[in-house]
């Protein structure tokens, strides 16, 4: 669940980037992205560096020739708990399925 109150220092009580990217995922604070979801009503925060440094595809979605300018994006072709899936390995390095289903729609 995103953090809706700001650990203070949080950057020095983390030694890496890794945690401190951590600390951003799932997390509104600095976020400059919105991911939508119409059919159950929720959003998701993101970082569009950390998404761009980590796929060609966001890299061209929001710094490319037509870059992406809508605030939310809406997904209408994926489950949000799926989504959260491929951001937590995005910030994170990290997989953790409960089943094989979703590792594949992950």
């Amino acid at each position: 669940m995103a953090s809706s109150k700001v650990q203070e220092r949080w950057q020095a009580n983390t030694n890496t980037v890794l945690e401190r990217n951590k600390y951003m995922f799932n997390n509104a604070l600095l976020s400059d992205v919105k991911f939508a979801f119409p059919d159950t009503k929720r959003t998701i925060p993101a970082h569009k560096y950390v998404l761009a440094i980590s796929s060609p595809v966001f890299f061209a979605m929001f710094y490319g020739d037509v870059a992406e300018s809508r605030d939310p994006i809406n997904i209408t072709d994926c489950n949000p708990d799926i989504f959260l899936h491929f951001l937590q390995f995005t910030y994170c390095d990290e997989a953790n399925f409960q089943d094989v289903d979703t590792a594949i729609e992950v």
